[in-house]
């Protein structure tokens, strides 16, 4: 709704401008009185249509052009292909658009394809210039023919993509030539607000219309558009740099004296400029740090030191960087790397890429001053900061530090930019007609314009589109046992407090259907919550009722984990999913969960920012600094605390998600019933709100609330199995529920290795024993459940499970063999890989190594999918999960290949790969 208002209401006064301006033209060549008069009473319509009085109409549009563009901005491409998505839905598909990206996105030239940043701007670009990239020549020679065939439809990266691969034409340089005639252009926050992107991309802004959506992100991008920071090894990769310029400088004069006229640099600029970080270099090294004498971890190591921003200026004149001589070495830099771009055959080699970053920190580091060059603007927007440089964690390449070759008094300085009006105000000077700030998450709103510095002197918020009887919200304060819930850095890993978690969760997941998100506050905070509920049964609790995903660490493995998320969601038969995710990160922004892909979420607490932080604490100077001048603005303490909740209203935005959508919020953490924090709250979530102090209550009012709805789950849903990795949550399956299985020698695990396999000699026959499991343990079928409650353990939820509101606590259940999870499961020993070469030494190695439960469920499992008739992959499948739930066991996991049918085959083996990356 709120995508499609911006877009309708925008587009609509374009075309009213568009028809002023036809209307204005026209009446240059009217002659007849009758239709100048007409003319005139026409324009002075369409300029009330388009908000400009008669007065001030032609004086107010005199100077601009005659029809403005509109710059559609948000966070991400993404988010930007949804607007683009709801643009070609609505009746006003027909405008000409473009949206830009970046050539990590758009490039389709091969050598540049393992390239990024950097390395593939200077890469391309020489390229263009030498008139050496077929894509760009296509385009080039083909520009008209290549703008009207696209500019049929509306279009979006991956159109461009297609149609640069289908026409042999460059997709970037296409959609910036789209860009300079189309009426709306869809583009990223950072090439609006980053100045030096804003050149790179030629934006004209004059007279555009900018619209910022999703704007509670702005006030971050804006200041770290502003920031830069440079390393010790930046510097001496900067001098490695210079010095093979030198090196190859020196070898083409020996080889050829006329060779100097082809390059834009001497020898003498050479020298200047290894002179230069030759002295920033000793320049940094001479900062004195003070050591740390507190008790902890980092006594006695270098602490960082903070200065104010025009400090800065005083070190680079150090090394002889001056403002006067900023042209010249702008020039110098930018040479070197394209020349080194282009020459450089080592692989191993930065290619110029040191030279560029370093040309765009001395490009901020001078904005910061403004065109006057007014360094007393440094110190009041921004502060510099110097640290120890550590080594980077990862794999070591040619040119990085190591620990071993890291000098000890390299540094790190930061510039850092609080200010998020610096970059508004650049954004201003650039002449646009209006900007536009738009959120579902602003509030409030004064704190947002405080924190922008702009003037904002139109303001608008808007109630919730849905009704009282769509949402209900609680606070609770005690979890089912009567345990504080409270997410502070003290509580988070106390076991009772963890333990209530795990039992709200399981007794929410019975009483909501469909689709429930469960946000923590960060990602250790979530693994180590996981690690404990598997330790102690409630992980096998909740999955009694919905399968469990939980958000990857990487963003190239959500889509996978999203994929597999929906499809348990719209299986026949659904009982529902519970995806556990992380304030603050990419579920909790920008995805869409309409509808039973989220019908609950639940926030177990605050995501504060590292209170320690050096930029926090900064920040919160700064902030408490600018009170001092303006009373009415936030404290430091404030904007702390909106920090956290800002991200908490992303994150509960994903309930409702248009006019229908109906859904319970769950807030779990008793500071919010502080009035700060519940003010704090969007605007349309406040007055649902009802605090619980114990937890019966808010589970009465959830059950109440689907009862209402007609959607409370089925007493039986189907049951899916857990992830094997808490991060790394793969493939859940679900298929409809079969009928149990009745008794029959063709179930035997005997038949089945025969008839199936055909790999196994048949063992000897014993007196009663009916298949190879039975075999090694003959008592089990007499101690365990009979097969049909076996398979309505593994398949159905019992009657009895469901809780009355009630709600009594889970009881714990017997702990389990299971190692806390991790990012990378470790391989099984070659002892463990010798002991599963035969099915007979397999069986006894998974009997050894599960619970008499799990081994009863797999042996009745097992018979069923050796069934002929009544076969089924995908509950087999299941099974397997829920007895092997921890990479510990996945040697047998992989090792149950033996006994997977050959149409199965391929399929298992691809499931092993995505879970252990590994077949064997």
């Amino acid at each position: 709704g709120k995508t499609l208002s911006l877009l309708c209401s925008s587009l609509a006064w374009l075309q009213a401008k568009k028809a002023q301006a036809q209307a204005s033209a026209q009446g240059l060549l009217l002659n007849n009185d009758s239709q100048q008069l007409f003319n005139n009473t026409l324009q002075s319509e369409l300029q009330k249509s388009t908000g400009v009085s008669e007065s001030t109409g032609d004086a107010a549009w005199s100077h601009r052009p005659a029809v403005p563009q509109i710059i559609y901005a948000s966070r991400t491409h993404s988010q930007l292909t949804q607007v683009i998505k709801e643009l070609k839905r609505c009746s006003y598909s027909h405008v000409k658009s473009a949206i830009l990206g970046s050539r990590d996105q758009l490039c389709l030239h091969p050598d540049l394809s393992q390239e990024h940043g950097f390395m593939k701007v200077a890469m391309c670009r020489v390229k263009v210039k030498s008139r050496t990239c077929q894509f760009y020549n296509n385009f080039d020679n083909n520009k008209k023919m290549s703008t009207a065939s696209t500019l049929t439809e509306v279009v979006d990266i991956e159109d461009l993509v297609k149609f640069g691969s289908q026409k042999r034409c460059c997709p970037y340089y296409l959609a910036r030539d789209l860009s300079t005639s189309a009426e709306i252009v869809f583009m990223p926050y950072n090439y609006l607000l980053n100045p030096q992107t804003r050149e790179a991309q030629q934006l004209n802004l004059n007279n555009a219309v900018v619209i910022l959506d999703e704007a509670h992100n702005v006030e971050k991008m804006c200041e770290e558009s502003a920031s830069v920071h440079l390393s010790s090894t930046d510097i001496a990769l900067c001098m490695n740099e210079v010095t093979q310029v030198m090196k190859k400088f020196s070898d083409d004069l020996n080889q050829d004296a006329d060779d100097e006229t082809q390059k834009d640099f001497t020898m003498e600029d050479l020298c200047i400029l290894k002179t230069v970080f030759l002295a920033l270099e000793k320049a940094v090294d001479e900062i004195e740090l003070d050591t740390v004498n507190e008790e902890g971890p980092n006594k006695g190591k270098k602490a960082g030191k903070a200065f104010p921003g025009s400090y800065i200026f005083e070190l680079l004149s150090k090394a002889d960087i001056q403002g006067e001589k900023m042209p010249v070495i702008n020039q110098a830099l930018t040479s070197l790397s394209q020349f080194l771009s282009t020459t450089s055959d080592s692989p191993l080699a930065t290619k110029g890429n040191m030279l560029v970053r370093f040309n765009e920190f001395l490009k901020a580091v001078y904005a910061s001053s403004g065109v006057e060059g007014d360094r007393n603007q440094s110190d009041m927007f921004y502060k510099v900061y110097i640290e120890p440089e550590v080594p980077k964690k990862g794999k070591p390449d040619s040119w990085s530090s190591s620990k071993s070759n890291l000098n000890s008094n390299a540094k790190v300085i930061n510039f850092w930019c609080f200010s998020p009006g610096f970059a508004m105000r650049s954004l201003l000077k650039q002449g646009v007609h209006c900007i536009i700030l738009t959120s579902g998450t602003l509030s409030p709103l004064h704190a947002t314009i405080s924190e922008l510095g702009i003037p904002i002197p139109v303001q608008l918020e808007n109630p919730h589109i849905i009704e009282s009887s769509q949402i209900t919200v609680n606070v609770l304060n005690k979890g089912p046992t009567g345990e504080k819930l409270i997410s502070t850095y003290a509580n988070r890993e106390n076991p009772k407090y963890l333990g209530d978690l795990g039992r709200m969760l399981v007794n929410f997941s019975r009483v909501v259907p469909d689709g429930v998100l469960m946000f923590f506050p960060s990602y250790p905070v979530m693994e180590k919550t996981v690690n404990y509920w598997q330790q102690e049964g409630f992980w096998s609790q909740i999955i009694a009722s919905k399968p469990l995903f939980v958000e990857p660490q990487f963003r190239d493995r959500l889509a996978d984990v999203m994929k597999e998320y929906n499809s348990v969601l719209e299986a026949d038969n659904s009982s529902g999913a519970v995806f556990l995710a992380v304030l603050r990160g990419k579920v909790s922004e920008g995805m869409d969960f309409a509808d039973a892909r989220c019908r609950a979420v639940i926030i177990t607490g605050l995501p504060y920012p590292p209170f320690k932080d050096p930029r926090i604490i900064l920040k919160r100077e700064y902030v408490d600094n600018l009170r001092k001048t303006n009373p009415k603005g936030l404290s430091g303490s404030e904007w702390y605390q909106l920090e956290a909740t800002r991200a908490v209203n992303q994150a509960v935005g994903r309930v409702i998600r248009h006019a229908s959508d109906f859904g319970a919020i769950m807030l779990c953490d008793c500071r919010f019933e502080s009035q700060n924090i519940t003010n704090s709250l969007s605007a349309w979530v406040r007055p649902h709100i009802v605090k619980c102090q114990e937890f019966g209550p808010a589970y009465g009012r959830v059950s109440k609330f689907f009862k209402a709805m007609g959607l409370m789950p089925q007493k039986q849903p189907v049951l899916s199995g857990a992830s094997f990795d808490a991060v790394d949550a793969k493939v859940r399956i679900k298929e409809k529920k079969e009928k149990p299985l009745k008794e029959n020698s063709q179930n035997s695990m005997q038949q089945f290795l025969e008839k199936v396999l055909q790999t196994q000699p048949k063992p000897s026959p014993q007196p009663s024993p009916a298949g190879l499991f039975d075999a090694i343990d003959v008592s089990a079928s007499q101690s365990e459940l009979k097969k049909n409650d076996i398979l309505k353990t593994i398949f159905n939820k019992p009657e009895e499970a469901l809780v009355q509101p009630q709600v009594l606590p889970v009881p714990k259940k017997r702990k389990l063999q299971i190692v806390p999870l991790k990012f990378d499961s470790s391989e099984p020993s070659s002892s463990q890989a010798e002991r599963t070469k035969t099915s007979m030494e397999y069986i006894k190695e998974v009997k050894s190594r599960i619970n008499d439960e799990h081994f009863a469920l797999l042996k009745n499992a097992v018979k069923a999918y050796a069934h002929p008739q009544q076969s089924n992959y995908s509950q087999t499948i299941l099974c397997l999960r829920k007895v092997f739930p921890n990479p510990k066991t996945k040697d047998l996991f992989i090792g149950f290949k033996r006994y997977i049918k050959a149409e199965h085959l391929t399929q298992f083996e691809e499931l092993c790969l995505r879970l252990f990356g590994s077949t064997t």
